[in-house]
């Protein structure tokens, strides 16, 4: 069927530029984990198929996600200060400020970040 969303009764598999379907964690385009560093720190890194970016947070882990959960679940509120660092809303996620820098939290990374802290 033309244009159909389907091959065969099956859904179509995403297909990378490369062509291949992703079929390991390491073939999604982006990931986003978050490691403590210290009792005082945290860093966020950002990994793609092409490039890995960290970025450095003034404050623990912990309390990262603890304002992190606080903004998913106060949807009026604009942002959050957590000592020196601001979390703030844009369309697609939230963005952590820290410093002269900012990192995007798109939600679909986001979610994992915040659950984590509830296990």
């Amino acid at each position: 069927m033309r244009g159909s969303a389907h091959l065969n009764g099956h859904p179509r598999a995403p297909i990378l530029s490369d062509g291949r379907s992703p079929t390991t964690e390491s073939d999604t385009p982006m990931r986003i984990t978050l490691t403590k560093q210290g009792d005082d720190a945290c860093t966020l890194h950002q990994t793609t198929m092409s490039s890995t970016t960290a970025f450095s947070i003034p404050i623990s882990k912990v309390a990262l996600q603890s304002a992190l959960r606080e903004m998913l679940l106060t949807p009026e509120k604009h942002e959050v200060m957590v000592d020196a660092v601001m979390i703030d809303r844009y369309r697609e996620g939230l963005r952590v400020h820290a410093g002269s820098g900012r990192f995007e939290l798109p939600f679909v990374n986001l979610f994992p970040l915040v659950l984590e802290a509830a296990e």
